[in-house]
């Protein structure tokens, strides 16, 4: 804690408490405007901290609960001054004591919401010392404090309502013992002023109770050192939390924040603009041109049987397949959501595998289909891209393996899809490493094509189905490539 900090932190303290020092005249005047001013002050800023914060979070909960706190301490003091300054009547019971009571329900109810959603985080050791330590606070309140003031020969209303402060003071103080642990852990700071503030306020009732019923009590007194030092803590809690939680802007930082914010969002949107530009002028410009090559190449190719020609030709597919890929990765990032509609998987399947029909046949490769006809997921047409890149791979790096087998698990959330070759398999180390962008595993086979971004492809449309992709060791021999699509 920095030197300015504890400066504060005194200051207040002695601010709160000087009354006690003051003669009755002067003690009298310092609590009437510590109390009308501290709590409205503390409304003020936790209202300002509450707008400020947008996200919904326990520190915004607690700041809310500070805020009513405040507000009815306010209304409770404000009425406590019109009894006793305009009214000239005695201000004990009042409306003050039902605003007073009713702004101990904010916290009484913050604290036990934390407690119970979060009860379970807290070890049994700890939960056991702490009931341990509310019982005999508990106890100890009701011997010496709340039996105590019963006894006195006092109007029965009066008596009720000075142990109903020291209940609910001993309530909050036992609630904040509970939720103590857990409120750190939510990661919310400086509730130790709130923890002293509630102690001080029980030892201002305590005292506030004792002085009423001896008739020793006067505005400015003990008792009101204690319940202002209760008020000074509770700002002394926003303070710190508007000055080291927060940032709290000048007008010119605003006006450059806000420049600053604009230019970034020019270039995000330059930005934006030239990808767009950029697929644009792959899919229109670029894979044209190159697939008026390839034609060129393919009729040159037929005439000639040029070795050259064969190695350009097979270039410009592999040039083909990154460009496709490429201009579909881009289309993929920009996506945030899809839509989805009810799709039949074994036809989808079939129609895959209508567009491999010929390389099954030359390369002599039976596919078996495993999928029941009444098998429907919730998929985006782009899920076709998922199938032809794992049936493109099983003929490219398992044809030897002569079978493709394509089946499905159903789950209870969701169906696991399998394309199942019966090649060499995919070795341990790269079975995640080859769903990275430009990952290859047999880049040494000579005479096989690929980029690399085939598997990352199908890993971001799994993840915009809210699925996953993956790979495991086929039985008896080869990989088996898997989808899981969720069924909601």
């Amino acid at each position: 804690m920095l030197l300015k900090d504890i400066f504060i932190i005194f200051t207040v303290t002695t601010i709160s408490s000087i009354n006690i020092i003051l003669p009755e005249d002067l003690a009298y005047l310092h609590n009437t405007l510590y109390t009308l001013s501290v709590p409205l002050l503390t409304f003020f800023l936790a209202a300002f901290l509450y707008k400020g914060m947008n996200v919904k979070s326990p520190l915004r909960e607690i700041i809310l609960a500070v805020l009513l706190y405040s507000l009815f301490d306010f209304l409770a003091e404000f009425s406590w001054t019109i009894y006793e300054d305009i009214l000239n009547e005695e201000p004990f019971p009042s409306i003050a004591d039902l605003f007073w009571y009713i702004s101990y329900i904010p916290f009484i109810y913050f604290f036990s919401k934390t407690f119970v959603k979060n009860v379970k985080y807290l070890k049994p050791k700890i939960f056991v010392i702490k009931i341990f330590i509310i019982s005999v606070l508990n106890i100890a309140t009701y011997q010496f404090i709340i039996s105590d003031i019963l006894k006195y020969e006092y109007p029965m209303l009066d008596k009720a309502i000075m142990a109903g402060y020291v209940v609910l003071d001993t309530i909050l103080l036992c609630l904040l013992i509970l939720s103590y642990k857990l409120i750190g852990m939510l990661g919310l700071k400086y509730v130790e002023f709130i923890f002293i503030s509630i102690i001080f306020t029980l030892i201002g009732d305590i005292l506030f109770a004792y002085f009423e019923i001896h008739e020793e009590y006067f505005t400015g007194s003990l008792p009101d050192a204690f319940l202002n030092l209760g008020y000074g803590y509770m700002l002394l809690f926003l303070y710190f939390v508007s000055t080291k939680e927060f940032k709290i802007y000048s007008l010119e930082e605003i006006i450059h924040e806000k420049e600053r914010y604009k230019k970034l969002y020019e270039e995000l949107s330059r930005e934006k603009k030239l990808k767009e530009l950029f697929i644009e002028i792959i899919s229109h410009d670029i894979i044209n041109k190159v697939s008026i090559t390839k034609l060129f190449l393919d009729i040159t190719k037929e005439k000639y049987k040029d070795d050259y020609i064969q190695k350009a030709n097979k270039s410009l597919e592999e040039l083909m397949e990154i460009l496709s890929n490429v201009k579909c990765i881009l289309k993929l990032e920009e996506m945030k959501s899809i839509s989805k509609t009810e799709v039949n998987l074994r036809k989808l399947v079939e129609s895959v595998l209508k567009t491999f029909e010929k390389r099954l046949r030359d390369y002599g490769i039976e596919v078996e289909i495993r999928i029941p006809e009444n098998v429907k997921i919730k998929a985006n047409p782009i899920i076709r891209e998922v199938f032809e890149n794992f049936i493109d791979n099983a003929i490219k790096y398992a044809k030897e393996g002569k079978r493709i087998l394509i089946d499905v698990k159903e789950e209870k959330d969701y169906y696991k899809i399998y394309v199942r070759d019966y090649g060499p398999g995919i070795p341990d180390e790269y079975k995640e490493k080859i769903f990275k962008r430009f990952e290859r595993m047999s880049k040494e086979k000579e005479g096989i094509s690929g980029t690399g971004l085939g598997l990352h492809i199908c890993k971001k449309i799994a993840e915009l189905h809210g699925g996953e992709v993956g790979v495991e060791d086929n039985i008896p021999r080869g990989a088996a490539f898997f989808i899981k699509i969720p069924k909601d």
